[in-house]
């Protein structure tokens, strides 16, 4: 499983630090849900998703991160 986020508007998945991509095996694995979400709250970040992303699509989690990146 790799820990992602996700654009929600876009539905482009973080690549690097302002790098987005369609293809989700280019995206950055944070690791964990704690990692990402300090990540999004430390970049004041609004409109993304964390996404719990495994080897087949049809099973990942997507949870909305509404609120953490400051804008409301």
């Amino acid at each position: 499983m790799k820990t992602l986020l996700r654009c929600r508007r876009t539905r482009c998945y973080l690549q690097g630090e302002e790098q987005w991509t369609l293809d989700r095996a280019l995206a950055r694995d944070f690791g964990s849900g704690p990692q990402a979400i300090q990540f999004v709250m430390s970049r004041k970040m609004d409109g993304v998703e964390l996404v719990l992303a495994f080897d087949d699509p049809q099973y990942d989690i997507s949870l909305p991160l509404a609120g953490l990146g400051g804008n409301r």
